[in-house]
């Protein structure tokens, strides 16, 4: 498997490819610079294809490597701010966070890493998943006060209702 060439962008020293360079980036289309230096469009892009690195996925890791190192060192220098409470510096130290799980493709507010398969069945609630924790840890769950007291907690933790008594004939 060949390795791919990942390369700086260079002086650039045909002065024609220089002035198309300039002529894109200042929002020129590829038409455009064309009529503006009577050159072929295929010409234009093809001086820009030589000039431009070439962004493959060898060049897209070291980019990638050296965000994340210069985020690392925004964060050394910030976070000890945001630890004494400057607003400001706590502000950016979420933004940074989020710009650095971005980075590595995790991505919206509610991304959780860790998160834990539910287990329970379908028809479980919160207080029955809580429940069944409590009791695996071989605690007892806590007394909630009001109608039917600790039955209310001992009703609801139950995920399926019983069935209902055969009856003896």
């Amino acid at each position: 498997m060949a390795k791919s060439k990942t390369t700086a962008l260079e002086a650039i020293d045909d002065v024609q490819d220089a002035t198309i360079l300039r002529l894109r980036l200042d929002g020129l289309s590829t038409r455009e610079v064309g009529q503006e230096l009577d050159v072929p469009e295929h010409e234009v892009r093809a001086s820009l294809r030589r000039m431009l690195p070439k962004i493959d996925a060898p060049f897209k890791r070291v980019q990638l490597a050296l965000l994340v190192l210069r985020i690392e060192r925004l964060t050394a220098a910030v976070q000890p701010r945001a630890l004494q409470g400057d607003p400001e510096a706590q502000s950016m130290m979420v933004r940074i966070s989020q710009e650095e799980r971005s980075l590595l493709g995790f991505y919206g507010s509610g991304y959780d890493p860790i998160a834990v398969a539910p287990t329970g069945g379908p028809n479980e609630n919160s207080l029955s998943a809580f429940v069944r924790a409590l009791a695996k840890l071989g605690r007892a769950p806590p007394a909630i006060e009001g109608p039917g007291s600790a039955t209310v907690l001992e009703q609801s933790a139950s995920p399926i209702p019983d069935p209902e008594p055969a009856s003896s004939e």
